[in-house]
This record gives C-alpha cells, sequence and structure tokens, in this order.
C-alpha cells in the first residue's frame, strides 16, 4: 500500500477511532495465499463501515432525544434511525461470515 493512498484514506477518516483502525491495517500483512481471499476483505470493509454506521446512530440518537415535540421530525429521525441499525446488522454479519 503506497504512503499517499494511506494518507488520502486518513483524511477522509470521520474520526481519531477509523484514522487508528486505517493505521492498524495499513500495517497488518494481508491473508495471501495465491490472491487476496475475497472473504477477508470483505470483512475488513463491513468492519469499517460497522463502525461507521455506529457513529451515525450515536448521532442520530442523539437527534432523536433532542428533537422539537412535533411528531413528524421525531417519526424521521426515527426511521432513518431504524434504518441505520438495519444496515449495520447487515454489516456485522458480513463481519462474522
Amino acid at each position: 500500500v503506497g504512503a499517499a493512498w494511506v494518507e488520502a484514506v486518513l483524511a477522509a477518516c470521520a474520526d481519531d477511532d477509523a484514522r487508528r483502525g486505517v493505521r492498524a491495517l495499513a500495517v497488518e500483512p494481508l491473508p495471501v495465499r495465491d490472491q487476496v481471499d475475497a472473504r477477508y476483505t470483505t470483512s475488513v470493509i463491513a468492519a469499517l463501515l460497522v463502525k461507521d454506521a455506529s457513529r451515525r446512530i450515536d448521532e442520530l440518537r442523539g437527534r432523536v432525544q433532542r428533537a422539537a415535540e412535533t411528531t413528524t421530525e421525531r417519526d424521521d429521525l426515527f426511521g432513518q434511525l431504524m434504518a441505520l441499525e438495519a444496515y449495520r446488522r447487515e454489516l456485522q454479519e458480513q463481519t462474522e461470515s
């Protein structure tokens, strides 16, 4: 992995947790046989997306709690939260397989 590419990925990270994950993966040797294992690659990417989804879920939960008493705003935020949690569960299944 080229240093410039790693720096670009680090610059795009949302927070320090994501940057730590990228740094750890940048030095981790890939389990290579004849070619890169697609299942391993998928699970690594899914794990990073789970972290991002978890961060976004925490933000949405806060917004739901602070939402005005209007039911339409709260319902919209709650719907987004449910969809994001379903997405995170799907990603977690990919990291376990």
